[in-house]
């Protein structure tokens, strides 16, 4: 029977099973994740944890409930805000259980916060036109200020008067006690360690001393440290080389018990000091030379020079009396020094003159400058007071024993090569190559070589030394009468490696242009002997020390006493050689005159004397160090130099050689008498 007359018939028949089994779900249930954290995270919505009732004192416990106990802020609803006045207090941790203290003060008065502009006028770090001014216990500032807010309880507009009342009834359950027990310490001028902040609020000149030199310090701010040392930032007006600024300087009190006198302390105010006025005008006086100290000067010295430590190590004292030169922005170019300063701002400055400072900011200057020791060749600081103007050798160049005509070429030259410098001469047709002076002075021993260049240039605007590729090391003699730095280098402070060669005669001639200085180099063979084909080394340096005369501008003495070893390159570029013979009975006689005359002899010693000594053939070192070990034995009898001592030295001086020249020498002494 076909379906169709099967369904006209009115019977109906049962579905197939494979159309039951297809309409049903059959899958079997999912087998539980067996790791969770593979769907952490996989749930894209938001969800907000709370604060909940703690644990522990450590962590905080986050729960899933809304607190039901919170509300808005209590300081941002409308009854609250009316107050004039809040004060915020704390559970007291640490302390008994169930304590209070007080937190913060908030001052909302429109009234009030009027009055505490004027009370806090200059005072760091508050500003009253917030729409809360807020102050933190223990109210320090209130504490420094104290005066000017009762002051300002004189007013004729009873609001103001009545919450500035309020103020200081609230701030008086705070204070009163520190009030009464600062003023009882002070009185017996001694001060405790807990009570330290009393004696420094922001502004305040402390007195401070280091390396027995005075400093006054501007306080900015203090506060207790965790190790309860009480620390204090201050800051006192340095110079960079460039500018004025404000340099940062931190003193640390240790905790003591009991009390102290204030002067004991390691800074307190200048107000207690026992000669306050004394001292305030003395540091403007060296705030004053600090200020014309500010450019680089060549100047004498004498006292203790903190020598800044090379190469991460410690600075050390040195005392030393000789010439220096300072210049503070050379000092942290070629030492391992820094500074970091805060500029000036106008209302400090007010209308001084560029580069210049108004008297009340002098005796904050700092004490100390930096400089270079000409004779120690070592950077450090040194201070004001030990500064003086040079006591020119007027005469020394006068009192070199040389040929009048020798002499007088020697200035000429000088003073040519000044005049050349500022007008059209035969140079180089390279530029820049040929436009110095070099002069050579060569002879034996002990004739006043290095004397000459000491002494040589006779013209006050002397030409500066100038090369363009040098800079490091420093001048130590002067040439007296150039009234000039003049640096006396050896072959020996080079070294031998041609690379420290090059890099230390660059920056040393570099700072000579700067400084305008006279550049001598004594024993200068190994630069200038001429070069061979097995000495590659001594070639290397011999070319650098050429290259380098090539560009040189200014004045160069070199001294040697192998003339005759020379590379004949350098004979065309040495302007003037100058043959010093051995001293005549002549020159001998007025170098002995010179030479006691200066060592201060006493008047016994005749013409006669001088005649006698002057036969014997010795250079001029030589009898330099006669005369010198003379005046130490005469120092040795509490008298003045005579002949006396003179015979014993050279008797001495003599009894290495033979007996044969012993015997000779002894004889021509013995008719010195």
């Amino acid at each position: 029977m076909s379906d169709d007359s099967s369904e006209s018939s009115g019977e109906i028949m049962a579905p197939h099973l494979e159309d039951v089994l297809e309409g049903l779900d059959l899958r079997l249930p999912r087998k539980p994740n067996a790791n969770p954290e593979q769907s952490v995270g996989t749930l894209c919505q938001v969800k907000t944890l709370y604060e909940g009732r703690k644990k522990c004192g450590c962590c905080i416990n986050w729960v899933e409930q809304y607190p039901e106990d919170t509300k808005d802020p209590a300081e941002e609803t409308s009854a609250v805000k009316r107050y004039a006045i809040l004060t915020r207090m704390q559970k007291a941790h640490g302390k008994v259980s169930g304590s209070l203290e007080l937190h913060s003060i908030a001052i909302q008065s429109p009234l009030l916060k009027s009055v505490l502009k004027n009370v806090f006028a200059g005072y760091p770090g508050i500003t009253t036109t917030l729409s809360k001014v807020e102050f933190q216990a223990p109210f320090w500032e209130f504490f420094y200020r104290w005066q000017d807010l009762e002051d300002a309880q004189n007013t004729n507009e009873s609001e103001v008067l009545d919450q500035v009342h309020l103020l200081l009834t609230e701030l008086t359950h705070q204070l009163g006690n520190v009030h009464r027990i600062a003023k009882d310490l002070v009185q017996n001028n001694v001060m405790a360690h807990a009570f330290l902040w009393t004696l420094f609020p922001p502004g305040a000149l402390a007195y401070y001393r280091l390396d027995d030199q005075d400093y006054l310090l501007q306080v900015e701010k203090t506060e207790y440290y965790r190790d309860k040392n009480y620390k204090l930032q201050c800051r006192y007006i340095e110079w960079n080389g460039d500018k004025f600024g404000w340099r940062q300087k931190h003193i640390s009190i240790p905790p003591f018990s009991g009390t102290r006198p204030i002067q004991d302390l390691e800074a307190y105010p200048i107000t207690y000091h026992k000669a306050s006025r004394d001292i305030q005008a003395q540091l403007a006086e060296s705030g004053q030379k600090f200020v014309s100290l500010r450019p680089w000067q060549h100047k004498a010295y004498r006292g203790i020079m903190r020598v800044s430590g090379q190469h991460f190590c410690s600075s050390y004292n040195l005392d030393v009396d000789e010439r220096i030169i300072v210049d503070a922005k050379a000092f942290f170019q070629h030492t391992s020094s820094s500074m970091y300063l805060v500029g000036l701002d106008e209302q400090e400055i007010g209308s001084q003159p560029s580069g210049e400072l108004p008297d009340r900011l002098l005796m904050l200057c700092s004490p100390e400058v930096k400089a270079y020791a000409l004779k120690s060749k070592c950077w450090g600081v040194v201070y004001p007071n030990g500064i003086s103007d040079i006591k020119w050798s007027e005469n020394a160049f006068e009192k070199l024993v040389l040929e009048r005509e020798t002499k007088r070429l020697i200035e000429s030259f000088v003073s040519a090569q000044i005049r050349q410098n500022d007008s059209p001469s035969f140079d180089d047709i390279i530029e820049g190559k040929g436009q110095g002076m070099i002069l050579l002075l060569t002879g034996e021993p002990g004739i006043g070589k290095t004397l000459t260049a000491e002494t040589s240039t006779g013209c006050r605007n002397f030409y500066p030394i100038i090369v363009k590729e040098l800079l490091l090391i420093w001048a130590t003699p002067v040439a007296e009468k150039a009234h000039r730095p003049l640096y006396m280098l050896s072959a020996g402070e080079l070294g031998t490696a041609s690379e420290k060669v090059e890099e230390g005669l660059t920056k040393i001639l570099a700072l000579a242009y700067r400084w305008r200085a006279i550049l001598l180099l004594d024993e200068s063979d190994v630069f200038l002997e001429q070069r061979t084909s097995d000495n590659l080394k001594r070639n290397q340096l011999v070319s650098i020390f050429l290259r380098m005369l090539e560009y040189y501008r200014g004045i160069l003495f070199l001294t040697t006493n192998r003339v005759s070893a020379f590379d004949t390159a350098f004979q065309s570029r040495i302007h003037l050689t100058l043959q010093y013979p051995p001293l005549d009975q002549v020159s001998r006689r007025q170098v002995w005159q010179l030479l006691l005359e200066l060592a201060h002899a006493s008047s016994g010693i005749s013409e006669e004397h001088l005649d006698a000594l002057a036969k014997h053939p010795l250079n001029g070192r030589q009898i330099k160090n006669a005369v010198k070990s003379a005046k130490l034995l005469a120092m040795a009898d509490d008298v003045a130099l005579g002949v006396e001592h003179i015979n014993i030295v050279l008797r001495v001086m003599f009894r290495s050689q033979s007996s044969g020249a012993s015997s000779s020498y002894q004889t021509r002494t013995c008719s010195v008498q």
